[in-house]
């Protein structure tokens, strides 16, 4: 015999499961092909976990590309994601920048998306991996600690450019910041 009522039970039982709000975080990865080359990796590690994880990288950018960039912002705002991780710095090395001009601009670029609401604290600068980095990841943990990962004392094994990572180290790599991650916000 044909139950109606069983029947509407287990519908709105599995409704109400599929419909259960996330536990999980919104984390949402920007910057050059360093962020790049984080990315798939992380994307991965936070796949086991009940976070979201999302990214948007181009290469070749230095943090004023991403200041005046109007899509960063709309993608911020659609995702209104729990936590940035900003990684760049690397090109405007490259571009001769110096330290004070690289973390300035890095701080507009805060102060953007506090504007965006997101909150100081969430934001976390990931620091270029090279070696010759002109003191940057130095520079960057007197500005920006406890929001850095700094990573060039992991002393990653770049390509043949000095400036990227290997496929090997981005594993190493993704893996001490989704672990700096795990300590800084519980995750």
């Amino acid at each position: 015999m044909f139950n109606m009522k069983k029947l509407i039970f287990v519908k709105l039982f599995i409704l109400s499961i599929l419909t259960l709000p996330s536990f999980g975080k919104e984390i949402f990865l920007f910057g050059d092909s360093m962020a790049e080359a984080v990315a798939k990796p992380l994307e991965k590690k936070f796949s086991e976990t009940p976070h979201s994880f999302s990214y948007n990288f181009k290469r070749g950018t230095r943090v004023d590309y991403w200041i005046y960039n109007p899509d960063l912002y709309l993608a911020i705002s659609e995702k209104k994601p729990d936590i940035v991780l900003i990684s760049l710095g690397t090109n405007d090395l490259v571009a001769k920048k110096s330290n004070e001009q690289i973390i300035n601009s890095l701080n507009i670029l805060i102060e953007d998306l506090a504007l965006l609401g997101i909150p100081r604290e969430n934001i976390v600068l990931v620091a270029t991996p090279i070696q010759n980095d002109n003191n940057l990841n130095s520079d960057m943990k007197i500005a920006f600690e406890p929001y850095l990962i700094p990573s060039k004392d992991l002393l990653l094994e770049l390509k043949a450019d000095n400036i990227h990572p290997t496929i090997t180290s981005n594993q190493i790599w993704s893996g001490f910041i989704f672990d700096a991650l795990k300590v800084y916000f519980d995750l």
